[in-house]
């Protein structure tokens, strides 16, 4: 998210991968979901750290004055990503894909940038 923060580009995306391994998927979904049990209001996390990094994104504008426009997507590989909610959560339904070897990711990713670039020329 800082290298997001820190770029110039009016359409940021952020790419998060996963294999589902979550040992702490308590602690995960505590700073993920909108106001989450057990965290005072004023705590950074009750509006749920995925959606602070996407506002916060969406909120700049680039030098040029350009809004910019972000996106989080994940990539599970290797596992269920419907049996793991916790990334679901994080960037939607819409934006959550499956891999199952080294191919699809690299595929998966090339996709979705080639994707935002398209957005670029529009």
């Amino acid at each position: 998210a800082q290298m997001a923060l820190a770029g110039n580009n009016p359409r940021r995306l952020i790419i998060l991968l996963s294999d589902g391994q979550d040992s702490y998927w308590r602690t995960t979904d505590k700073l993920i979901n909108p106001a989450s049990p057990g965290f005072p209001p004023s705590s950074p996390t009750a509006l749920g750290l995925c959606n602070r990094i996407l506002n916060e994104l969406n909120n700049q504008k680039t030098v040029e004055g350009d809004d910019v426009t972000a996106r989080m997507v994940a990539v599970g590989f290797d596992y269920n990503i419907n049996a793991f909610p916790q990334m679901r959560n994080c960037v939607g339904q819409e934006n959550v894909f499956s891999a199952e070897n080294r191919n699809d990711i690299k595929n998966k990713i090339l996709e979705l940038i080639t994707e935002e670039i398209g957005h670029l020329a529009r």
